[in-house]
């Protein structure tokens, strides 16, 4: 990926930024880096943090603490609102998703699902099951 494109999105990232007043924890809404990382469709999009909570929970750690499931309104035509899902997510969501190589930003939306999807199927056949004997 080129470096210019790699600069924008960067700036892009850190524009969306939000911090938590009471504690000072930095997050991003799902649905503002949706658009960002190329993604149109909010369901296609939303597997993906599903798959990102599923590597969160694999790799020993509370997704709750990375993942934290909210609403917000959107306008809609006529002057109309209505509530939809979104997540805050914490800086060490990515920092979890670079270390199982998943870089967003360096994927097509497309084939990061695809990736992600495989990534993750092959990891879960690793791990030992829990009905054998012991």
């Amino acid at each position: 990926m080129k470096k210019s494109v790699i600069s924008k999105l960067l700036s892009e990232l850190e524009q969306l930024v939000q911090v938590e007043l009471e504690f000072g924890v930095e997050f991003w809404l799902a649905r503002d880096l949706q658009t960002v990382l190329g993604y149109t469709n909010w369901q296609n999009f939303r597997k993906v943090i599903g798959d990102a909570v599923t590597a969160c929970e694999s790799s020993g750690n509370k997704a709750s603490d990375h993942f934290t499931e909210v609403s917000k309104m959107i306008a809609l035509g006529k002057g109309g609102r209505r509530s939809v899902e979104d997540f805050m997510l914490n800086s060490d969501v990515r920092s979890l998703l670079g270390e199982r190589n998943i870089f967003p930003e360096k994927l097509p939306a497309a084939e990061d699902l695809k990736k992600v999807e495989r990534r993750l199927r092959s990891e879960e056949k690793k791990l030992p099951r829990n009905g054998g004997s012991q």
